[in-house]
């Protein structure tokens, strides 16, 4: 159990610094580093799980669902690769991290050790742009750092808000982290996150009356001007770029409503693409992760399991009230990234989503399957 816990302080607290070095030197392979750790420690909680009964009803329920998915996934099976990139994405690192997120809750606050690798991934960023302003930014001039693409160190800087909120006691660390975190979002051009972290806020302050409804239009107003001003791109880019993709998506779910196209005829992983062509359109990706969960296992399956993922997100109970915003904050960050981007199964997002959608949910509290409890 040491060397477990262990592995998973490393994984949540130094991944980011994995990226940095791969970033100065060139290293494709530390990728791999993250990935066997997580493999190890999933299957490790696989079987504590299972050896100390913390497999639930609701895990049932959830596993089922994935079940369904792979034999969807199976039929349709075309190229072999890119259906395992897929199901790592879909369900390999989800049932991973629930079962990692189940067994370490009794150990340590594996959210703090997270808070610790934001503040890490945070200062990194800083130090990447100083030491390689050239490098730091890609082809459309948006902050990247040391990662592939500007998302990641937009979500890493929101994240970082989130926890700094809760767990940070001093009040001008928390201003600092906060400044420092709003910087690098503003600088990746990216105002998904900037919208979704103003939101997770809000949303917990306010009284749905007249009043409140009049405050959050104008709110809403003012923010768009804000980034509009803030970020160089026009507020339409994105909607007017992805116009295609979406409309390739309308006609693939219209045509494959209730099975999907399948798991496996588009991806991207490192400089290997496939591309997907469909009456004329054609991607090689989807920047809504749920878009494409519709488009390829079908709308009854998608809907079934993001309704359930929703569903959960409000039906937590937890002992702490800070810790019950805290948790559903992250959730629900998550789960609006994954409206909007193609980063809902995608590190760092999934592992805080789904970490966190079980071990604090009420669903915990109930007996479980196996009466053993010990190892």
């Amino acid at each position: 159990m040491k060397l477990f816990l262990l592995a998973a302080k490393f994984l949540l607290v130094l991944t980011p610094l994995l990226y940095f070095i791969r970033g100065i030197f060139n290293i494709p392979l530390l990728n791999n580093v993250k990935d066997l750790i997580i493999i190890g420690l999933g299957i490790f909680s696989f079987f504590i799980s299972l050896k100390k009964g913390l497999i639930t009803k609701s895990l049932t329920f959830i596993f089922f669902i994935y079940t369904l998915i792979l034999i969807n996934a199976l039929l349709q099976l075309e190229d072999i690769f890119f259906f395992l990139v897929s199901m790592r994405e879909l369900i390999i690192y989800p049932v991973f991290y629930i079962l990692i997120g189940i067994v370490l809750k009794d150990h340590l606050d594996f959210n703090k050790y997270f808070f610790y690798g934001c503040i890490l991934c945070l200062g990194l960023m800083y130090l990447f742009l100083v030491i390689y302003p050239s490098l730091s930014f890609g082809l459309t001039y948006r902050l990247k750092a040391f990662f592939d693409r500007e998302h990641l160190p937009a979500i890493f800087s929101a994240l970082a808000v989130i926890y700094t909120i809760y767990y940070a006691k001093n009040v001008f660390f928390k201003i600092f982290i906060t400044l420092a975190s709003l910087i690098i979002i503003s600088l990746t051009g990216t105002r998904s996150v900037f919208l979704a972290l103003i939101f997770v806020f809000v949303i917990y302050y306010i009284k749905f009356n007249f009043k409140s409804i009049i405050t959050l239009t104008i709110l809403f107003l003012l923010t768009l001007f804000i980034i509009n001003k803030l970020f160089t791109r026009d507020i339409y880019y994105n909607l007017e770029a992805r116009t295609d993709q979406y409309d390739l998506a309308k006609l693939s779910i219209e045509e494959n409503l209730f099975t999907g196209i399948g798991i496996d005829k588009y991806g991207v992983l490192g400089d290997r693409k496939k591309v997907y062509h469909y009456r004329g359109l054609s991607t090689v990706t989807m920047d809504s992760s749920f878009i494409k969960y519709f488009v390829n296992i079908g709308v009854p399956l998608a809907f079934i399991y993001l309704v359930y993922l929703f569903y959960l997100i409000f039906n937590e109970r937890y002992n702490e009230k800070q810790k019950n915003i805290l948790v559903k904050r992250i959730l629900i960050f998550a789960f609006l990234m994954g409206t909007v981007t193609g980063k809902f199964g995608a590190y760092p997002l999934n592992l805080v989503f789904f970490m966190n959608i079980f071990t604090f949910n009420k669903y915990q509290k109930e007996k479980f399957i196996s009466d053993k409890h010990s190892i």
